[in-house]
C-alpha cells in the first residue's frame, strides 16, 4: 500500500516498560514512520537504540534528557536522537508527534544501563 490514514490503522503501545507513547506505525523496508500520543504527566524511561530516530512535535510540551543535555521542547521542533544515545523524557502536556526510525533496529528500546541483545527485540503487530 502507497497511501495511508492512521485512523485506519491499528494503535499499539509498543514498548509500555519503557514508554507511554502509543499510536499508529507504517513500516517500510528500510523506515518506520509513526505516530504517537504520550499523555500529560507520563514519561519515556532513559534507554537507547543502535538505530537513529527523528521526532517532530506536532503539539504539546515535554522534559527531555538527550545524553547529557536537557531541553524544553515543543510544537514545530524536531528532536534528532543519534545511535546508542541514552534518552528519556517527561511529558508536561500531553504530546503528539510523528517520528521515523530506520529498520535497523526494532521500535523497541534497550533500558539505559542494559546490554544491547544479540538480535532485535519483535515489534508487537501492528
Amino acid at each position: 500500500m502507497s497511501v495511508y490514514k492512521f485512523e485506519d490503522l491499528k494503535s499499539t503501545h509498543q514498548n509500555p516498560k519503557l514508554s507511554s507513547g502509543f499510536g499508529e506505525t507504517i513500516k517500510g523496508k528500510k523506515m518506520y514512520f509513526c505516530h504517537r500520543i504520550w499523555p500529560t504527566g507520563t514519561e519515556a524511561k532513559p534507554h537507547f537504540h543502535p538505530c537513529e530516530q527523528f521526532i517532530y512535535i506536532l503539539k504539546g510540551r515535554q522534559s527531555l534528557i538527550l545524553g547529557d543535555e536537557e531541553f524544553e521542547v515543543g510544537p514545530g521542533e524536531v528532536i534528532h536522537v543519534p545511535p546508542n544515545t541514552v534518552h528519556s523524557t517527561r511529558i508536561i502536556e500531553e504530546v503528539e508527534a510523528i517520528y521515523v526510525k530506520d529498520t535497523t533496529w526494532s521500535l523497541k528500546g534497550v533500558a539505559a544501563g542494559d546490554e544491547i541483545p544479540s538480535s532485535p527485540p519483535e515489534d508487537d503487530p501492528f
